[in-house]
């Protein structure tokens, strides 16, 4: 086609297709060329716009096919919808199975969410909807309107994204929280939450606060330091350096000290915990200050059953390797005051009385420790009295010591 008036027609019929040919060249020198000029750069404008216009509906297809969110268009004055692929594959169903329809989505749509869904249409969407398998799913709805000079919609368009498994996930962590929290509170052993570099306390239960006497008014966002919990706080950063070597800590045994001042023997078993993007220190504490105490006593005992014992044996050996009584009864009377931790003593033997003529029963002494002369000189040859003596027997052969005060001693004892 020569003709210049051909020319635009067929290129502006083109350009009415969406189609863009050639640069329309003609040289009339007058109103015609020029009108050409403007067509021809009207139309490089229309190309230019054209190629980028596909360009973004390229871009925007690839995030619509490679996003896992399901993509919806809502034109509110034809209420035609589109709802692309992922949109329907994520309810379970195939492309052709849902028509772009605004009905479509209400039928879908949990009964008890429909009312609120539609309230809130205009600023932000969350609901439920049916899966294909009459199973729900959770959904998160984003949504932006566009609107016309007046205000009034007219186009709204938006996300899905499919959640089920995160509110899945969440149900499951409010369920643990809720069991965490009951044993936490309900716990007979003293249970803490703290900071893990502060030892800010977060959380205490009642066994912990019967424990060391503090009200939770007291406790909660104080340290551990700061309450002077610690008896000894270098015991603290030990635990401290082990929970950040190994996340755990097992039966360490240190002092605490209570709200009185009264310093406790306990075992710590300490883990380190996350909550809220933050590590804390879960601690549990026993309390061991009685079976320290009963344990210590036992060790006593069984030390001073080990010594007697010892006593014993010596004693053993002093009689078998002598005949002499007196060397016997004196190393028996050492070893008697060792082990009773006395200072002062005497063995007697039972004898008749050369200076009496009836021959009565005397005591006579064998071995003195600690006594002074003058005592010697009154405890020497004392009148055996049966009855005394003979209940003290009786009394001894119950493993019970046998005491008389001086001063309520009988009077004829002849001291």
């Amino acid at each position: 086609i020569t003709d210049p008036i051909s020319k635009l027609i067929l290129a502006a019929k083109e350009i009415a297709d969406g189609k863009f040919g050639q640069e329309i060249k003609v040289h009339t020198g007058d109103e015609l060329e020029e009108l050409v000029q403007q067509f021809n750069r009207m139309s490089a404008r229309l190309s230019e716009s054209y190629a980028a216009l596909k360009e973004r509906e390229e871009r925007l297809a690839l995030v619509i096919e490679g996003t896992n969110d399901g993509i919806w268009d809502w034109d509110l004055t034809t209420n035609a919808v589109y709802f692309s692929p992922r949109w329907k594959a994520m309810l379970g169903y195939a492309d052709d199975e849902i028509a772009n329809r605004f009905d479509e989505w209400k039928r879908l749509m949990h009964p008890e969410d429909a009312t609120r869904v539609a309230a809130e249409l205009d600023a932000y969407l969350a609901g439920r909807q049916p899966h294909k398998d009459g199973s729900y799913r959770w959904i998160l709805a984003r949504g932006l309107a566009l609107r016309d000079a007046t205000g009034k919609p007219y186009r709204m368009a938006g996300s899905h994204t499919d959640i089920t498994e995160r509110k899945q996930a969440d149900e499951v962590t409010r369920a643990s929280e809720k069991r965490f929290s009951q044993v936490f509170r309900a716990s007979p052993i003293p249970i803490s939450i703290t900071g893990l570099v502060d030892g800010r306390y977060i959380e205490v239960n009642e066994a912990w606060l019967r424990l060391f006497g503090y009200t939770r008014e007291e406790v909660i966002g104080s340290t551990s330091l700061g309450l002077n919990i610690w008896a000894e706080p270098q015991q603290r950063a030990t635990m401290i350096r082990q929970l950040e070597t190994s996340g755990s800590l097992r039966d360490y045994e240190h002092l605490v000290r209570t709200k009185s001042g009264e310093v406790r023997d306990v075992l710590l078993s300490a883990e380190v915990i996350e909550l809220n993007q933050e590590h804390y220190n879960l601690s549990l504490v026993y309390d061991i200050t009685e079976l320290k105490q009963t344990q210590q006593s036992l060790e006593r005992r069984v030390a001073e059953r080990t010594h007697a014992l010892a006593t014993l044996n010596s004693i053993a050996a002093v009689a078998s390797r002598s005949l002499d009584l007196k060397e016997i009864l004196g190393d028996t009377l050492d070893k008697i005051l060792q082990v009773m931790g006395m200072e002062f003593g005497a063995a007697y033997r039972i004898q008749p009385d050369a200076r009496d003529p009836a021959h009565r029963l005397v005591l006579m002494p064998i071995a003195y420790r600690g006594i002074s002369p003058e005592l010697e000189r009154y405890a020497d040859h004392l009148p055996y009295l049966e009855n005394v003596f003979d209940n003290a027997v009786a009394t001894l052969t119950s493993g019970q010591p046998v005491i008389w005060e001086v001063k309520e001693a009988p009077a004829d004892l002849g001291l």
